[in-house]
């Protein structure tokens, strides 16, 4: 019996080609899941550096307002006022920096949802710096911000 017509080999050659066929599927897919595994890791790491890069300004925030409050309490001296003022504007610079980060991140993400939620924040932050008006809105040589004053 030639060997290409026996049953044993017909078998034998069916196995072996399934499991080729098995064999090439399981690479492919080992392939594809590392594949996206990296995409995973990548997505992973941009929402964590966004995070950080907000968790970052909301810290710089919190100094700006203290910084705030400082112009207010400590600031009847104009060396104070001044002083106090100049760290609030520098504070405030760097939480508009640490937006920018974020929201550049958010758009090399493509995550447009995020990437409008942190320009408004960024937007709104900017107002509320603005709504100061003279420096904070208090000089100390006014009558009515020495009254606002003692009120704090």
């Amino acid at each position: 019996m030639p060997l290409l017509h026996s049953l044993r080999a017909q078998l034998v050659g069916l196995l072996g080609g399934g499991l080729l066929l098995v064999l090439i599927v399981a690479a492919a897919c080992f392939l594809a899941l590392g594949q996206g595994l990296g995409q995973y890791r990548s997505l992973v790491e941009e929402t964590i550096r966004v995070a950080t890069q907000v968790d970052a300004a909301n810290v710089e925030f919190k100094v700006q307002v203290q910084e705030w409050k400082n112009v207010l309490i400590r600031g009847a001296n104009p060396a104070n006022h001044d002083r106090y003022w100049r760290s609030f504007q520098n504070h405030e610079a760097q939480v508009q920096q640490r937006l920018e980060a974020a929201a550049a991140t958010a758009r090399q993400m493509g995550d447009t949802d995020l990437l409008r939620q942190i320009e408004g924040l960024r937007t709104e932050h900017q107002r509320m710096g603005q709504a100061g008006g003279c420096q904070g809105g208090w000089n100390p040589g006014h009558a009515a911000s020495n009254e606002a004053r003692g009120s704090f």
